[in-house]
């Protein structure tokens, strides 16, 4: 499939951006907030290879913010393979692989608290 054949699958441009807009207001910390809007781009949909399906299967994702040049990473959302559940993934920029489980959140807070680490890392629960 191509993008434009998972186009029709995905979830629109003005959604997604309704969803992650949602989700920065959900944002307790003025201080992660303006990191976030410092990060955020116009979300675009990209295939990402999905390493759990049919050889060469490929989902669509939403690239949502782009971590470079602090980290070689962007933020995007999917909501199939590790989605709904868990739809906010931490990826490599060069888009290899939509990763692993433990790089994919059930909100946008969660990654980007990972992905920023540092003083907004999630708290360890023991």
């Amino acid at each position: 499939m191509t993008v434009n054949d998972h186009a029709a699958l995905a979830i629109s441009s003005t959604e997604i951006t309704r969803i992650v807009a949602e989700h920065v207001a959900r944002i307790v910390d003025a201080d992660l907030r303006d990191e976030v809007a410092r990060v955020l781009i116009e979300p675009m949909l990209r295939e990402v290879p999905w390493n759990y399906g049919e050889d060469g299967e490929t989902l669509a994702c939403w690239i949502i913010a782009d971590l470079r040049p602090a980290k070689p990473d962007v933020l995007a959302y999917c909501d199939r393979g590790f989605g709904p559940g868990y739809p906010f993934g931490i990826l490599d920029a060069d888009l290899p692989s939509m990763g692993t489980d433990g790089q994919w959140f059930l909100t946008l807070e969660d990654g980007l608290r990972v992905a920023f680490g540092g003083r907004y890392a999630l708290a360890e629960v023991d």
